[in-house]
């Protein structure tokens, strides 16, 4: 029933347009569509067909509107309106003047419209805008508005104005879409406001926000709350609850709080962070992973069991704590799983894994991290960076950056053209196949070709590794490992360990304190300058240690060692080795088997250890010791010492005053000119086993020509303890403890040979001529 004090026209066929009367009031209370019978137009009486719809519009006046129970269209349009939807799903329209809206139950819309209005969702999911969404700067639609969504999940947009808004009950939206100030929004506080301080909105009980294309500033509360941001460089803080945060275009920063949140950037290099919850960070929506124009984001999960996705740009993912899944994307991402058993996922582009200080392995051919009681699956990774513990790196068949970072480290290149790079600390780096660039960094670093069998050349000096298939660059390198061929490996004028493993190696020390090793094969070690080690291993070996006090050591093989210059010490090991000083205070030890030993110039000793061993003093002061077995002994032409050991001995003072020690065994004290021990210069025998007898020691003359006045080699005679009658003559002399054996040669009967016998308990009347070679 429509009830009008005037006549009525209805100008729109789409409306129903009533007339208001001097009370103001226009009440539409009628349901469905039917024919309407009143008096009018002139006649007395008539019928009219009218098409009733649910929309009732005002006029300019300050008019009220009150809906039905029915989805209706409610318009005030001009003045002062109070529009009351009532029941069913209403759209309200304001218009100008300051209107109050009550929209009631239902699922309705509100647009309060130009000034300052008053906004009322009551029941239901409903939208409520304060002022006009799209406007032109021609028609600008404002006003302070009072708004409150009510029960149900509202949507309320306040415009224009510094307006009052409450969301109610429900999860209620509040939209800033279009606003390009830069905002503070504090859903927590229930304030929105103007980031320099112009302009200041209530905004209560809402747990979702959208904002425009300023650089926004958006904090949380405890509450489950929905972020989107859309242009700009945002902030976000979503503080508790399980939140979701979308970040949209621009350089974006987002932190999750506590809860389980849902944080996705967009364009732009976006920095997102998780909290203590199970969060899922992605660096822009999976749809946009393709699009070469995402941003290089930062992900960073925190605790809890996080997953996080990069995007299509150059991402950064740092999982924190927990068991965590993350996924890099398309770009070149950098993905730190931190603690846990993560699943580390790289994706297309050229990825790089971040190890923490576990130390444990990353083989990216098992695609696995295994260390510090975790285990991670790694896929689609090319580059790996260590951290400041010692850890091991082995790469794939691509072409890796291994980056050992800080502590002592282990690198394997395998297959690909691989760069690897020590850092600081002690590192071990092994290139594999392909041409690498191999950098030590600081420490004493080694570069290794254990895994290689092709024969090659290692020069640190010229910094270049050359093998059958492949050259490497070295920088930084101070150690080598050869391959098992046979290596040609240099050093430099540093401190180098060169190491030939298997194959006939050459090794040059060049300068510094350099420690070679041959390995298997049949090797040539030079030490060059500076005081060498020198390890021969297995096989027939080389040893020169050149300048510097070095130390040589044939180990297994028959081994040839020189000294050179320098105080050397010399270790022929097992085999039948042959050891020269050379000049020099040389320590020579012939080891196992048969050796010959040489002291060459300088004070040396040499000590033939097992075996029928030859050793020479030569021209100092040397001290001879045979060791086990029959050796041969020559002191050379200074006051030696000569100790025969186990066997039976020859022993050769030579010139000088010698010492003369047979020790067990019998031994031959072999005299071979009158200089060898003459009075004031004799020779000293310590120790002189059977005496008397036919098969202890024996002091050898036979070499000296008793009778320099007959021709040819004259044999002495022995008298025992008697004095000399005639030349050609040898006797003992008591000395009370000690035995003294004179000879002479001449008519004279002047004695020219003496040689004292330390012999303890013996007599001089106990010898005999068997106890000579005369």
């Amino acid at each position: 029933m429509i009830a009008a004090d005037e006549s009525s026209s209805y100008t729109d066929p789409a409306l129903l347009e009533g007339y208001v009367g001097a009370s103001g009031t226009l009440h539409l209370a009628v349901a469905g569509t039917g024919d309407l019978d009143f008096n009018g137009g002139g006649a007395s009486s008539g019928s009219y067909q009218v098409l009733i719809s649910y929309q009732l519009i005002g006029m300019s006046g300050s008019d009220t509107l009150r809906g039905g129970d029915n989805p209706e269209f409610l318009d005030g349009r001009g003045g002062n309106d109070v529009i009351l939807a009532a029941g069913g799903n209403d759209s309200a329209y304001g218009g100008d003047g300051n209107d109050v809206i009550d929209l009631g139950a239902g699922n309705d819309f509100a647009l309060g419209g130009n000034g300052a209005d008053t906004l009322s969702g009551g029941g239901g999911d409903d939208r409520l805008f304060g002022d006009n969404v799209n406007y032109s700067p021609a028609e600008v639609y404002a006003g302070d508005d009072s708004i409150l969504g009510g029960d149900g999940n509202d949507e309320i947009y306040g415009g224009l104005g510094i307006d009052w808004m409450d969301g109610g009950s429900g999860f209620d939206l509040l939209y800033y879409n279009d606003e390009v100030t830069d905002l503070i929004a504090d859903l927590d506080g229930g304030t929105v406001a103007a980031a320099g301080g112009a302009w200041s909105e209530t905004a209560r009980n809402f747990e979702q926000i959208i904002t425009g294309s300023g650089n926004d500033s958006l904090l949380g509360g405890a509450k489950s709350e929905t972020f989107a941001s859309q242009q700009g460089n945002d902030t976000v803080d979503s503080g508790g609850g399980n939140d979701d945060i979308d970040l949209g275009d621009g350089d974006d920063s987002a932190a999750g709080g506590d809860g389980r949140d849902t944080i996705t950037g967009s364009f732009g290099a976006d920095t997102l962070t998780g909290n203590e919850s199970d969060d899922l960070l992605y660096g822009s929506s999976p749809d946009d992973w393709n699009d070469d124009d995402q941003g290089a984001d930062s992900l960073a999960g925190g605790g809890g069991n996080d997953t996080l996705a990069g995007g299509g740009g150059g991402d950064t993912l740092a999982g924190g704590d927990g068991d965590d899944d993350l996924s890099g994307g398309s770009g070149n991402d950098t993905l730190d799983g931190n603690a846990g058993n993560d699943t580390i996922d790289g994706g297309p582009g050229i990825d790089l894994l971040v190890l923490e200080a576990i130390g444990g392995r990353a083989d990216l051919v098992a695609g696995t991290y295994i260390g510090g009681g975790t285990t991670k699956r790694i896929y689609n990774i090319e580059h790996v960076l260590g951290s400041d513990v010692a850890e091991e790196i082995d790469g794939n068949a691509a072409a890796n950056r291994l980056d050992g970072a800080d502590g002592n480290d282990s690198l394997y290149g395998n297959d690909g053209d691989d760069t690897l790079i020590g850092g600081s600390g002690d590192d071990l780096l092994n290139g594999g196949n392909g041409a690498d660039m191999i950098d030590g960094g600081t420490g004493t670093d080694t570069v290794g070709y254990g895994s290689t069998a092709a024969d090659g050349s290692i020069d640190l000096l010229a910094h270049t590794a050359v093998f059958s298939g492949f050259t490497d660059t070295l920088a930084g390198i101070e150690n080598a490992i050869g391959s098992s061929g046979a290596n040609l490996i240099g050093g430099t004028s540093g401190a180098n360990r060169l190491d030939g493993l298997a194959g006939n190696d050459t090794l040059n020390g060049l300068g510094g304190g350099d420690q070679l090793i041959g390995g298997l094969g049949n090797d040539s070690l030079n030490g060059g300058a500076g005081n060498d080690t020198l390890f021969g291993d297995g096989g027939a070996d080389t040893l020169t240690g050149l300048t510097g006090d070095d130390s040589l050591d044939g180990a297994a093989g028959n081994d040839f060692l020189l000294g050179a210059v320098g105080n050397d010490s010399l270790g022929g090991g097992a085999g039948a080795d042959s050891l020269i000083g050379n000049n020099g205070a040389d320590v020579l030890d012939g080891g196992s088997e048969n050796d010959t030993l040489r002291g060459g110039g300088g004070a040396d000793s040499l000590f033939g250890g097992d075996g029928a061993d030859s050793l020479i003093g030569d021209s100092q002061n040397d001290s001879l010791d045979g060791g086990g077995d029959n050796d041969s002994l020559l002191g050379g032409s200074a006051h030696d010492t000569l100790t025969g050991g186990n066997g039976n001995d020859l022993l050769v003072g030579g010139d000088a005053s010698d010492t003369l020690i047979g020790s067990a065994g019998n031994d031959v004290f072999d005299f071979n000119a009158i200089d060898d021990s003459r009075p004031g210069g004799r020779d000293v025998i310590v120790g002189f086993d059977g005496v008397g007898t036919a098969s202890g020691d024996v002091i050898d003359l036979a070499s000296i020509d008793a009778n320099s006045l007959l021709a040819g080699n004259q044999a002495f005679v022995f008298v025992g303890t008697a004095s000399f009658t005639g030349s050609g003559q040898v006797r003992v002399v008591d000395l009370g403890g000690n035995t003294l054996v004179q000879a002479c040669v001449d008519a004279d009967l002047a004695v020219v040979i003496e040689i004292l016998i330390q012999d303890g308990a013996s007599l001089a009347a106990d010898y005999a001529a068997s106890d000579f070679a005369l």
